[in-house]
């Protein structure tokens, strides 16, 4: 079953201050879809945010709208008869405000993947390699004024929910800060605010941080782990030379990766660089530096450590203004850049996804020109680059060269055929078309698993009179299958 976030207002203002307040009408929804398999459905909760009395209603006898209060209903379905997918649509009206929630049903007899939303995970989460464990934790305050925190991981396959002991206070054992990854053997890799490391808890509830290199005193920040969890990534500051470094761990037993010889300016590193995501394999890592905010995509095969699409990547003097008007030596950089993303590889290692940049100097100033979703090809070393999505960065892919792209400034979202370089459709779209579900609009894919049985994603959902909060999503094979 799924639940597709929406949110709408209209205001109706007259004067200033109490008397606007007071004249404010809106009528909000949570949700203005939802998707149902063709039998044995639970109830399907939305959330109504209304300056007055409202109502709800069905057009359809097999969709019922029940258990109402002043804020919330459900909608329950009968279990559909037909050989066909159906739909039903809800209306509400609140004072001279409606709204409408339309009702998708699968056919009966005939294996529904889910879509399931994690409204209550705080910082999103990560999914296994594999598909099987989605983690992430939890948070509240019982009591008083500390947060108590909940290691949680879903067992994809049965649908159970563990709880990875806890609920922990703020700062014991762990400070729970983010979810960098999930192994396919059920460990979760928690952002460990207390050491700026990382924290790992299992499946028995045991927890534990990763082994440092030799020489080194703080704990490493593991990103991304392997198919089947026998090599992990990730990077630790050197005691010697206080730089980030990456490291690759083999069955927890960690190693150095080499560094560049400069950054992605050409000048030599101050801060370092960060491995970030792993084939399935562990033959291809890829990482960022981190030096200012350049942010430039690196990656290691057969030894050998080089810049993700250095076939593009290119480096040009030039002269800026410092905060005094006098000009100093510069130099200019494009190439291929991402942030803190982990799952921009595809499994084999063969696509990396990330973003061309590119820069000029304009009356001795640094302006950005373009920031386009790019797909580099491990195997050819060549970079292909979506030009006519200015604005846009590509955020996974898979083997075969089917890429998702993200806007950076909104929830919009396409899937792509890298080597015919076009869209095949929206994220939604294609979603609908591959699996026969409808998913909200908004809803962008941060990960496949090898065989696309399995999807992670992140959406937006609104809120009271306006603004976003963001959730994460996964799609799974029916339950049994």
């Amino acid at each position: 079953m799924y639940g597709c976030v929406g949110l709408f207002a209209a205001c109706a203002l007259a004067g200033c201050g109490k008397e606007e307040e007071e004249n404010l009408q809106y009528l909000n929804l949570s949700d203005i879809a939802c998707t149902f398999t063709g039998e044995d459905n639970l109830p399907f909760k939305v959330t109504v945010y209304a300056y007055a009395d409202w109502t709800a209603e069905s057009d359809a006898s097999w969709a019922k709208v029940g258990d109402k209060t002043a804020e919330s209903f459900t909608i329950t379905v009968d279990d559909n008869p037909d050989s066909a997918e159906r739909s039903a649509r809800i209306s509400l009206t609140a004072g001279a405000l409606s709204r409408e929630i339309t009702v998708f049903q699968m056919a009966s007899g005939k294996g529904c993947v889910r879509f399931r939303r994690l409204d209550d995970f705080q910082n999103l989460g990560a999914m296994s390699p594999n598909g099987r464990y989605v983690g992430g934790y939890t948070a509240e305050i019982p009591s008083g004024n500390t947060w108590y925190y909940t290691p949680v991981i879903i067992d994809t396959e049965t649908g159970e929910r563990q709880a990875l002991g806890g609920p922990y206070k703020e700062a014991e054992i762990c400070w729970f800060h983010g979810t960098f990854a999930v192994s396919d053997n059920g460990e979760v890799f928690y952002q460990d605010s207390n050491t700026s490391g990382t924290m790992i808890f299992d499946l028995t509830g045991g927890h534990y941080a990763p082994e440092a290199p030799g020489g080194v005193s703080r704990v490493p920040s593991v990103q991304a782990t392997s198919l089947g969890g026998k090599y992990w990534v990730g990077y630790v500051r050197n005691d010697s030379d206080r730089l980030y470094h990456p490291i690759k761990w083999t069955d927890g037993v960690p190693e150095w990766l080499p560094m560049p010889e400069k950054d992605f300016r050409g000048y030599d590193f101050t801060t370092g660089v960060m491995a970030r995501g792993v084939s399935a394999d562990g033959e291809v890592i890829y990482g960022t530096t981190w030096e200012r905010d350049d942010s430039g995509m690196v990656y290691w095969k057969d030894g050998e450590v080089k810049y993700v699409g250095h076939d593009v990547h290119t480096i040009t003097p030039c002269q800026l203004y410092d905060a005094n008007w006098e000009l100093f030596d510069w130099n200019l950089a494009n190439g291929v850049t991402c942030t803190a993303e982990r799952t921009n590889i595809s499994p084999s290692g063969k696509w990396i996804a990330g973003a061309y940049k590119t820069e000029e100097e304009r009356n001795h100033q640094i302006v950005e020109t373009g920031d386009y979703p790019a797909f580099y090809n491990t195997e050819t070393e060549k970079t292909t680059i979506f030009e006519d999505y200015n604005g846009y960065y590509a955020a996974t892919v898979t083997d075969d060269g089917l890429g998702v792209i993200q806007s950076r400034y909104g929830t919009e979202g396409y899937v792509v055929d890298v080597e015919a370089k076009c869209a095949v459709g929206s994220v939604s779209q294609w979603v609908y078309d591959t699996y026969g579900i409808v998913i909200p609009d908004d809803c962008g894919i941060i990960a496949f698993s090898p065989d696309l049985t399995h999807i992670w994603g992140v959406g937006q959902r609104g809120y009271a009179l306006g603004g976003v909060i963001p959730y994460v999503w996964y799609i799974a094979p029916p339950l049994g299958e």
